[in-house]
C-alpha cells in the first residue's frame, strides 16, 4: 500500500528541519530582492543611465547562469551546509563593499559585487537543492 505525498504545509508543519530550512531561505531571498532594488537604484542614482542598468541585469545573469553549471560539483563533493554557510558569508563581505561606493567613478564596484553576489548565489541555489533530500522523506 502507497503512503500518500504530504502537501507543502505539512511538510512545514512536520519537519522541524525542513522549516527552518525554508525560514532561512525566505529571509535570505527577501534580502536578495532588496538588495536587487537598491542596486537598480543605485547604479541609476549615481549614473543616470538606464543602460548602466541593464549591464548590470546582464552581469547578474550570466554570473547566475555560467557558474550554475558546475556549482554542482561542489554540492556533490563538499558539505552542502557549510556551502550554504560560506555563500552567504561571502555575500555579506559583498555587500559590504557597497560603502566604497559614493560616486560614479566607483560605479564598477557595484558591477563587481553584484558578479561576486551571483556567483555566491549559484553555489547556494546548488547545495539548498542537493540538501533537500536529505532532510526530507520520499512521501515529503
Amino acid at each position: 500500500m502507497q503512503e500518500r505525498e504530504v502537501g507543502f504545509l505539512e511538510l512545514l508543519q512536520h519537519n522541524p528541519v525542513y522549516r527552518r530550512l525554508w525560514i532561512g531561505l525566505s529571509i535570505s531571498m527577501l534580502g536578495e530582492w532588496f538588495n536587487t532594488v537598491a542596486l537598480f537604484v543605485l547604479i541609476y542614482t549615481l549614473t543616470g543611465s538606464e543602460m548602466g542598468i541593464g549591464l548590470l541585469f546582464v552581469i547578474r545573469m550570466f554570473s547566475l547562469a555560467i557558474p550554475q553549471i558546475f556549482t554542482g560539483m561542489l554540492a556533490d563533493r563538499f558539505s552542502r551546509k557549510r556551502l550554504m554557510i560560506w555563500a552567504n558569508l561571502l555575500s555579506a563581505g559583498a555587500v559590504l563593499l557597497l560603502l566604497l561606493v559614493d560616486d560614479a567613478s566607483e560605479v564598477w564596484l557595484v558591477y563587481v559585487k553584484s558578479r561576486v553576489l551571483m556567483v555566491q548565489q549559484a553555489v547556494f541555489i546548488n547545495a539548498e537543492n542537493a540538501s533537500t533530500p536529505n532532510i526530507t522523506e520520499e512521501k515529503e
